[in-house]
C-alpha cells in the first residue's frame, strides 16, 4: 500500500532521474579508478610486503565488484520504488530525496496567515506581468483577514497549509460541490489555488500539496481534479502536465481592471493515488 511520503519520494526520484543516474555513473567510476590503482601498486610496486598485497589485492576485487553492482542496484531500486525503498533510500537519500512538509488543513485561527500567504505568493507570481494598480486591487480585495475568514467559514471549502520547521511555506484551497467555482462540477475537486512562497521555491513543496489534493480526491471517488491556470503562466502549465492534467476550456479571470483568461486542466486517472 502506498502512502504519502512513498507517493512523495517516487515523483522525486522520477523527477531527479538524470541526478540519481547521474551520481551512480560518477560513484561507480570512483570504484573503477580505486581499483584501478590498487592494481597499479601491485603490479609497479615491488617494495610492498606480503600482507599489504593481501591487502590491496582484496580491495582490489571488492571496488571491482561495487563497480558493477552498484550502478545495477541503484537503478533497480528507483524502478522498483517503493517495492525496495529502503535501497532506494541508502543510494540516494543525501542526493534526492527531500524533506516532507508538514501539511495540516487550516482553521479560523490561520485567517491572518492565509491572507499573508495568499498576498505575497501572488504578488511574486504575478507582479512582474501585470500592472501595479490591477495587483493592488486585487490584492486589498481578495487577501484580507476578513475575506479569508469568510472562504474558511465557507461549507466544501478546505485550506491546506504546508510548513517547513514550523514555518508556513504554502498553501492550497480545495473546493467540492457547490463550493466550486465553476457549475456543473458536482463529483469534481477544484483546486482554487495552489502557491508557494518564493524563498521555499525548488523544495518541491507544491508537488507535496499536488500529492495531498489528489490523494483526497481518491478518497472520496471524485469523478477528476480541475483548476484554472492564466494562459500565459508557463510554469504552472509545465507542472500541472507533470501530473497528468490536460487541457479542457476555458473561463475569465478578472485581475483589477484586466480581463484575463485562464485555462482549465483536468485529471481524471487517480488510480495511482487510492490506497
Amino acid at each position: 500500500m502506498k502512502n504519502r511520503k512513498d507517493i512523495f519520494n517516487g515523483y522525486i526520484l522520477k523527477e531527479y532521474r538524470g541526478v540519481a543516474l547521474f551520481t551512480l555513473i560518477f560513484v561507480s567510476l570512483l570504484f573503477l579508478v580505486f581499483a584501478i590503482i590498487f592494481v597499479g601498486i601491485l603490479i609497479f610496486n615491488d617494495s610492498v610486503d606480503f600482507p599489504s598485497r593481501i591487502l590491496l589485492a582484496v580491495l582490489s576485487v571488492i571496488c571491482a565488484v561495487l563497480w558493477i553492482v552498484f550502478p545495477i542496484a541503484g537503478i533497480l531500486s528507483v524502478r522498483s520504488y517503493p517495492k525496495h525503498k529502503r535501497l532506494a533510500k541508502f543510494f540516494f537519500m543525501n542526493y534526492v530525496f527531500v524533506k516532507i512538509p508538514e501539511i495540516r488543513i487550516g482553521g479560523l485561527s490561520d485567517a491572518r496567515i492565509l491572507a499573508e500567504l495568499g498576498a505575497q505568493t501572488f504578488w511574486e507570481t504575478f507582479a512582474h506581468c501585470n500592472t501595479e494598480s490591477d495587483m493592488r486591487y486585487y490584492l486589498d480585495n481578495t487577501f484580507t483577514t476578513e475575506r479569508l475568514t469568510q472562504e474558511l467559514e465557507t461549507q466544501n471549502s478546505t485550506f491546506y497549509i504546508a510548513e517547513i520547521d514550523g514555518r508556513p511555506a504554502a498553501y492550497m484551497k480545495l473546493n467540492t460541490a457547490n463550493a466550486q467555482t465553476e457549475k456543473n462540477r458536482e463529483g469534481w475537486v477544484e483546486i482554487q489555488r495552489l502557491y508557494v512562497l518564493a524563498s521555499y521555491a525548488r523544495m518541491h513543496i507544491g508537488s507535496a500539496l499536488m500529492i495531498k489534493a489528489l490523494e483526497y480526491a481518491a478518497s472520496i471517488n471524485a469523478d477528476g481534479v480541475w483548476l484554472g491556470v492564466w494562459e500565459f503562466n508557463e510554469k504552472a502549465k509545465a507542472f500541472y502536465t507533470k501530473f497528468g492534467f490536460s487541457f479542457n476550456g476555458s473561463h475569465e479571470f478578472i485581475l483589477g481592471q484586466d480581463r484575463q483568461r485562464d485555462l482549465i486542466m483536468e485529471k481524471t486517472d487517480l488510480s495511482d493515488y487510492r490506497n
